[in-house]
């Protein structure tokens, strides 16, 4: 039986987007996004223009949460939520580009 850190890779690594949520900068309410994003080794990349928003908002206040969510009949279809710190990362870094290859 898988334990669940690798039940959480496996579904990770199943999917391609995810819900990410900031908390706005202006109006300090929530404000969620649908991006691409990467697993590797349980750090999450999300891809986004500098200029969006979201990553805007993350300047300020680094604290979001995202949700996957896989296709399924089941109601509620199967998800994962993970909230934590994000970190604003160059376009060139290595670590991402690899997650993404």
């Amino acid at each position: 039986m898988l334990d669940i850190q690798q039940k959480v890779v496996k579904f990770l690594s199943s999917h391609a987007y995810c819900t990410i949520s900031t908390i706005d900068s202006e109006s300090n309410t929530p404000h969620s996004a649908l991006v691409r994003y990467a697993n590797h080794n349980l750090l999450i990349y999300c891809i986004s223009a500098k200029k969006r928003k979201k990553v805007r908002n993350i300047a300020i206040n680094p604290k979001v949460s995202i949700v996957v969510c896989g296709r399924s009949f089941l109601i509620p279809p199967r998800s994962l939520i993970i909230s934590g710190e994000a970190t604003i990362l160059e376009s060139d870094d290595n670590n991402a580009i690899k997650a993404f290859t």
